[in-house]
C-alpha cells in the first residue's frame, strides 16, 4: 500500500465506495474504513485481527455510513452527488391551508431492505454509536438515543426520543439486559440472515460475541458461550415446518448454532435469567433462576477435545455479576449426578473422559466429550414412541432427511425440564398424568428430559434434532435399554 494508492483505480471502485469517499471529504474528515478494502483477504493474520476487533471499529468510529439503498455496492449513496436521487414527499391538504405529511422511522424501511438480510451488516447496524443511514431516497442520522430525518425541521425535537419502535434489538444489547439473554436474542436474529460464504458464520458476528462473552466472563467454543453451557445447547430451528432451511455447515460442529443454516432459537421455558426475577414472573409454572436450574437439573460434565486430541474441561463461570454471592460458580467437576434408575447397569457412573482415542478421521474443529444416559426410541413424524408403542415425547428436527417413519434412533439425555417445548406444535398430548391431575397447580414436577437426536459419522455423533421425552419412558427404551455412555459430539 502507498500514499494515494487508490487514485489510479478509483473509477473502478463500486459506486457506493466512490460516494463514501466523496461524503467523507464533504464532511471534513480524512479517513474512511471500508471492510472490503481494509481487510486483506489473503493475509490471514490481518484478516483475523480485523475481524476480532469489529466491535471496536464500529463503536469507536466518528460515524458509520449505512448504505441500505439498492441490492449491491453499485447502488451508491443517493444524495451525495448532484441529481443522484429523486425525493417524493407525500403531502395532503386535510383542511384549507392545513397540510399533513407522514413520517416513517428508518427501521421500517430497513426491515424490508436487502441490507437487513445480509449477515455481515448485522454488527454495523447495532454496534455503531452514530450512523448515517441512506435509504428510501433519504438520509437519516441515528445515535444510541435518537433519530433525525431530513424531512423533519425540528432539530431540537428528534424524530424518535428513545429507541426506534421498529427496531428493538438495541434493547437486547442494553447493558442492563442479562448478557446470556442478549447472547441468545442476538444470535436468533443474526441466524435469520444470509451469508454468501458458510465459513463466515462466526466471523460475521464476532464483534457481538466478543462483547457479550466479555460481559459473561466466559470463553466461546465454536460460537457457543461456555457460561450456562447446558442452556446454550438447547437451540432448535425457528421454522420447524421447513427443515430444508436448516442444513449442516460442514465447517462447524453440529452442537453449535454455527453448524446449521437457517434461523435458530433457544428454549428458555424452565428458568429466568436473573435471580431476582424468579419469584416475580406471574402466570407461569414454578420458574427457578438459571443458576438453580444448572445446579439441580443438569449433570453432564463437559470436556472439549481439540483436533490434536488434547482434552480440557469446559469451565463454566456464573452467568451474570448480579447473581448473589451465595450462588457459587458452577463447577462441572463436582456436580451431583442425576439418578437414572432405569439404567441397564448399576456400576458407578463414570464421568472422566477417555484420553487416548484413535479416531478414524481427524476433526477440523473441537469435539465435545462427555458421559450421559442414552436411550433408544422410535420416530413417527415429530412424535417419539417407546418400545410399548406409547407416545412419550416430541422432536424438533434440524434435518429430517436421514430418518424414516418408525425408525429407532438414539437420543442423548441432556437435562431435565418442567415445561413443554415452546417450538413444538404437536406435543400438546404428551403424556403427563401429574399435569392432568393438577391443572390448576403451578408446582408441576420436573418429569421431562431434554434429549438430543444423534446420528453417528464414524466415531463421532452429530446432532440432528432436539426434543423432550417423559421420564416414565426411560424404562421402556428399545434394546439395549437405557445406557450410560461416553459421547464424542461433533
Amino acid at each position: 500500500m502507498s500514499h494515494s494508492g487508490l487514485q489510479d483505480i478509483q473509477q473502478d471502485l463500486p459506486r457506493t465506495i466512490r460516494d463514501a469517499i466523496e461524503l467523507v471529504n464533504k464532511i471534513g474528515e480524512q479517513y474512511l474504513w471500508v471492510d472490503s478494502l481494509a481487510l486483506v483477504a489473503d493475509d490471514q493474520e490481518d484478516l483475523t485481527n480485523g475481524i476480532q476487533n469489529m466491535d471496536l471499529i464500529y463503536e469507536q468510529s466518528i460515524l458509520t455510513i449505512v448504505a441500505a439503498t439498492g441490492l449491491d455496492a453499485s447502488a451508491g449513496l443517493p444524495g451525495v452527488s448532484e441529481n443522484s436521487r429523486q425525493v417524493n414527499q407525500y403531502v395532503e391538504e386535510v383542511l384549507p391551508g392545513v397540510k399533513l405529511t407522514c413520517q416513517t422511522q428508518p427501521a421500517a424501511y430497513m426491515k424490508v431492505s436487502r441490507y437487513s438480510t445480509r449477515g455481515w451488516t448485522y454488527q454495523e447496524q447495532y454496534l455503531a454509536r452514530r450512523s448515517l443511514i441512506f435509504i428510501n431516497q433519504q438520509v437519516y442520522f441515528k445515535c444510541k438515543q435518537c433519530v433525525w430525518a431530513e424531512d423533519d425541521s425540528k432539530d431540537d425535537s428528534p424524530f424518535c426520543s428513545t429507541y426506534d419502535s421498529f427496531d428493538l434489538m438495541f434493547l437486547a444489547i442494553d447493558v442492563d439486559e442479562s448478557p446470556l439473554s442478549a447472547y441468545q436474542i442476538v444470535l436468533e436474529y443474526y441466524t435469520a440472515r444470509d451469508l454468501t460464504i458458510d465459513n463466515d458464520a462466526i466471523n460475521a458476528v464476532s464483534g457481538f460475541l466478543k462483547r457479550l462473552s466479555g460481559r459473561m466472563e466466559c470463553r466461546l467454543v465454536e460460537g457457543l458461550a461456555t457460561a450456562a453451557f447446558d442452556a446454550n445447547m438447547l437451540f432448535v430451528p425457528i421454522n420447524i415446518r421447513d427443515c430444508t432451511k436448516s442444513k449442516r455447515r460442514s465447517a462447524f460442529p453440529s452442537y453449535s448454532w454455527a453448524g446449521w443454516r437457517g434461523q435458530q432459537g433457544w428454549e428458555q421455558g424452565d428458568y429466568v435469567f436473573e435471580f431476582e426475577q424468579a419469584s416475580s414472573v406471574k402466570g407461569s409454572l414454578n420458574l427457578i433462576c438459571l443458576e438453580e436450574w444448572l445446579n439441580t437439573h443438569t449433570w453432564i460434565i463437559w470436556y472439549e477435545r481439540d483436533p490434536d486430541g488434547q482434552v480440557t474441561p469446559i469451565s463454566v463461570p456464573r452467568v451474570a455479576t448480579t447473581i448473589p454471592s451465595s450462588y457459587k460458580d458452577i463447577d462441572y467437576h463436582h456436580r451431583a449426578l442425576a439418578d437414572f434408575p432405569s439404567l441397564s447397569h448399576k456400576s458407578p457412573l463414570r464421568t472422566n473422559p477417555t484420553r487416548q482415542i484413535s479416531l478414524r478421521k481427524r476433526s477440523t474443529y473441537p469435539l465435545l466429550q462427555f458421559w450421559t444416559a442414552v436411550g433408544y426410541f422410535s420416530i413417527r413424524g415429530q412424535r417419539i414412541f417407546d418400545r410399548e408403542n406409547q407416545h412419550c415425547g416430541a422432536i424438533i428436527f434440524h434435518d429430517i432427511g436421514e430418518f424414516k417413519d418408525g425408525q429407532i434412533a438414539e437420543f442423548l439425555l441432556l437435562s431435565k425440564a418442567q415445561q413443554r417445548s415452546r417450538q413444538s406444535l404437536i406435543d400438546k398430548d404428551l403424556p403427563n398424568p401429574a399435569r392432568l391431575a393438577n391443572r390448576e397447580s403451578s408446582d408441576f414436577p420436573w418429569d421431562l428430559y431434554w434429549v438430543m437426536l444423534v446420528v453417528w459419522k464414524d466415531d463421532v455423533a452429530e446432532k440432528r434434532g432436539l426434543g423432550q421425552v417423559h421420564q416414565s419412558a426411560l424404562s421402556r427404551s428399545y434394546a439395549p435399554g437405557l445406557q450410560w455412555k461416553e459421547i464424542l459430539l461433533g
